[in-house]
């Protein structure tokens, strides 16, 4: 469909008019025919933006809206809902006072503002000094509704943000309806999404609701990703959380994460996820590459892979934690030498990769603590600039360009520049350069994380965090340090 150019149909209107005769200034604004023409050049410019956009949003490629992704990914047999999961992890219970407490399922905690809730094998659990619980993210609640008897009859679930599909609970007169995701699933009903997105849980084709009944659906209201991450020794509110008998005893104990709360949902990344899935033509419940594996690691924000091999038939992921998504709670030079992982964030990787989203995996997972390669930068700067929008221009983008593992002099120099006061700029990268100047890692596997830069306006310079050259011994030094030895010990000439 070609352009629509509102002025050339004025023009050719104008000829036929004068043609035929027809004053079109005729009434003046009035005018019947010139009001006619006015609508008909708007409707055919409303039919060319609707056309623009159906073509647009019809192709996965293309698509911008959220909304039309979930509808092709309907048509293609995906069910979204499937990739909506909260973050989880674990809390240990400390007792100053008590030897035991009763906590009850879907007990409420906060931590930073976010909801989370316990998720108990029971609806009371007596637990004691050191216990842990599983949490998960989100604001429990519990909708009724009355069962019309319908063939695949559903039912609409009304949420803030977006319904964690793994808290979905179903009862129907007290008794618990098993909850599936696909309609080729042995299960009572399935959780899934309309064409807008919304949640809704809907009978599948093998069973049917008796009219009139009560229906109960319990879920959880969760916000994604967004301001989780929290880590081990990260203490949590509660209120009216642990009891002994009837008396609140929740004054007298302390929750602490004790395995680190990671996962949730980031809808950036669903948004890539579900278009290379309506790509490659439907559902796959299947981990059995390395490439899809890595894929799906890379849903977890706070952490970053910098390689991965397969050793003796295990694939081994080498991780630290994300500097880029640190930054977001704290200042850039406070996190970037405080990469590695701990031995809880191994165990919580390695139990959520065994529970994403219900998938298959059909690789023997190993996750080992990795190095980066560490690198200083130097900043002369001419002119009167602020210090202060200067390191913020620097912090942001050392941060975003460490997960693409090269620091560019050309990129930084060019940020500078557009800082008022800068009148010129020479930048330098201290270890692992490359002939253009650039700072790149030795290994091209490995992550290279600028530890210090000394920043120099007008002779004042400014340093930040600390930087000690990496030292990887060679079989070349190692036999020249033994032939010394030996040399030194022997008094021998070789």
């Amino acid at each position: 469909m070609g352009k629509i150019e509102p002025n050339e149909i004025r023009k050719r209107v104008n000829a036929i008019a004068e043609e035929c005769g027809i004053d079109l200034q005729a009434y003046g604004n009035a005018s019947p025919t010139k009001l006619i023409v006015e609508s008909v050049i708007q409707a055919a410019s409303l039919m060319q933006q609707t056309t623009k956009v159906a073509i647009t949003e019809r192709n996965p490629a293309t698509a911008m809206e959220f909304r039309s992704m979930l509808g092709l990914a309907a048509i293609t047999g995906l069910n979204p809902a499937s990739m909506l999961t909260a973050s989880y992890g674990k809390v240990k219970i400390e007792l100053d006072k008590y030897a035991t407490g009763l906590v009850s399922q879907h007990a409420k905690l906060i931590q930073n503002g976010l909801p989370y809730y316990v998720v108990l094998p029971a609806e009371t659990v007596t637990v004691c000094d050191g216990d842990e619980l599983m949490v998960r993210q989100g604001s429990y609640q519990t909708q009724t509704f009355v069962a019309t008897g319908e063939h695949l009859e559903s039912f609409s679930l009304r949420s803030d943000n977006y319904v964690d599909i793994d808290s979905i609970e179903v009862t129907v007169d007290d008794v618990r309806l098993t909850v599936g995701k696909q309609l080729d699933d042995n299960c009572d009903c399935i959780a899934a999404l309309d064409y807008n997105g919304k949640p809704i849980v809907m009978v599948n084709k093998t069973f049917l609701l008796t009219a009139g009944h009560s229906v109960v659906i319990s879920f959880a209201d969760c916000v994604g990703i967004s301001g989780d991450n929290l880590e081990v020794g990260t203490y949590m509110s509660a209120s009216a959380f642990l009891f002994s008998g009837d008396d609140d005893i929740t004054s007298f104990c302390k929750v602490v994460v004790s395995e680190p709360i990671i996962g949730g949902t980031d809808f950036e990344q669903l948004y890539k996820d579900m278009q290379a899935m309506i790509m490659l033509g439907g559902k796959n419940n299947l981990i059995g590459s390395q490439s899809q594996l890595l894929q799906y690691i890379a849903r977890f924000k706070q952490y970053t892979v910098q390689n991965s091999e397969v050793n003796n038939g295990v694939l081994v992921l080498y991780c630290m934690r994300n500097l880029a998504y640190l930054t977001r709670h704290a200042s850039y030079w406070d996190v970037c030498n405080d990469l590695d992982i701990t031995q809880d964030d191994v165990n919580a990787l390695q139990t959520h990769i065994s529970n994403l989203d219900g998938k298959a995996v059909d690789l023997l997972v190993s996750i080992e603590h990795a190095k980066p390669e560490h690198c200083k930068l130097i900043v002369h700067i001419a002119g009167d600039a602020d210090i202060t929008s200067v390191m913020t221009e620097v912090e942001s983008y050392l941060a975003v360009n460490f997960a693409d593992r090269c620091y560019e002099v050309g990129d930084l120099y060019r940020r500078l520049m557009q800082i008022d006061n800068v009148a010129q700029a020479r930048i330098q990268f201290v270890g692992n350069t490359n002939s253009y100047g650039s700072a790149v890692p030795v290994k091209s596997s490995s992550i290279l994380v600028c530890t210090a830069a000394d920043i120099t306006i007008d002779g004042k310079t400014y340093s930040y965090g600390s930087y000690t050259p990496d030292t990887e011994e060679t079989i070349d030094a190692e036999l020249k340090l033994l032939t010394e030895t030996q040399i030194a010990d022997n008094n021998t000439v070789y």
